[in-house]
């Protein structure tokens, strides 16, 4: 293990843990980076608003020293750190830097693994449209896409859940 200060890493938390886990980090004197969004949910006809994590059960942590690095896996909130191969993953300081900006902002914030293009040909798998070849117009911030269908050359544009596309 290289040196340890001033380089951020990601530890791994038990589900539902990451506030709890912080406020450990906290007390042991650890600089850490728990990203929070605010999430809208609606129940009973009532619109209800959490602020939860950016990316559940990790925290960015930044131990001072070797001691505090080790400290922070005799935690009982956190599992591990993520690693990369046998090494704990080294998170660069600009992306750091960036979701420091990112959840300063005050706006909404999702995120996806999935990795659609606007321009993008692709092929519906599921529903009512299965197999047809499409082309995404516009990107949601949610779980929809804008997919344009050339039919009977006419252009019809549909909004579609992501799941069904391929």
């Amino acid at each position: 293990m290289s040196v340890i200060a001033k380089k951020w890493y990601v530890v791994y938390t038990k589900p539902k843990s990451e506030k709890k886990a912080a406020s450990q980090l906290g007390e042991l004197g650890v600089e850490y980076l728990l990203p929070m969004k605010n999430e809208s949910r609606t129940s009973n006809d009532r619109r209800k608003t959490n602020n939860t994590p950016l990316f559940p059960s990790y925290v960015f942590v930044q131990p001072p020293d070797k001691k505090s690095y080790l400290d922070i896996l005799d935690l009982n909130t956190v599992v591990n750190y993520v690693k990369i191969g046998k090494d704990a993953a080294i998170v660069p300081q600009s992306a750091i830097d960036n979701l420091h900006i990112i959840t300063q902002q005050n706006c909404d914030i999702s995120v996806t693994s999935d990795r659609f293009e606007v321009g993008q040909d692709l092929t519906i798998v599921h529903g009512q449209f299965k197999g047809l070849q499409c082309e995404v117009v516009k990107v949601d911030k949610k779980d929809f896409v804008l997919i344009r269908l050339d039919i009977f050359k006419r252009q019809i544009l549909v909004d579609i859940p992501k799941a069904m596309l391929s």
